[in-house]
Formats: structure tokens, C-alpha cells, sequence
């Protein structure tokens, strides 16, 4: 699924791929950036429960990532096939 990801990456940054919707992009930026900041919903520093917040926001956002990976999968599949 990671080489996967990073081919999707890669048509998106190209332009051949471009069904991955501009949410999941943003999603992604907003995920990074919350989790390397030190602000966060219940902070990092409390033992067992500030992890928790960033494993859970990890949880569904990487749900929602394998469901367009697996799109782009079926999407490279079709691109590969010689037509007929």
C-alpha cells in the first residue's frame, strides 16, 4: 500500500491523477501539522491520553487514505490494460 500511496502522490503531482479529491490533500496537510505541533486537544505530555487524540485523528484519516489508494489502484489497473 506505501509504494501504492507514494505512485498516487506522484500522478497527483504530475497531473495524470487527478481524482484524489482537494479534501484528502487537506486533510493530510492539517493531520501533519497537528501532530509535529505541540499544541494539541489533550497535550502530548499526559501520559496514555495525550497519544490517544493522535493515534484516533491518525486512525480515520489513514481509513479515508486506504479507500483512495484503493482508488487509485483500480485507476492504474484500467490505465494499464491495453484497450481494445
Amino acid at each position: 500500500m506505501i509504494r501504492t500511496f507514494f505512485r498516487m502522490i506522484r500522478g497527483w503531482i504530475s497531473g495524470s491523477y487527478t481524482a484524489t479529491p482537494w479534501r484528502t490533500i487537506g486533510w493530510a496537510s492539517v493531520l501533519v501539522v497537528y501532530l509535529i505541533s505541540p499544541i494539541d486537544i489533550i497535550p502530548d505530555y499526559i501520559p496514555f491520553f495525550g497519544i490517544v487524540d493522535d493515534m484516533v485523528l491518525l486512525g480515520f484519516f489513514l481509513r479515508s487514505l486506504h479507500r483512495e489508494v484503493a482508488r487509485f489502484a483500480e485507476w492504474e489497473e484500467g490505465e494499464s490494460t491495453p484497450e481494445k
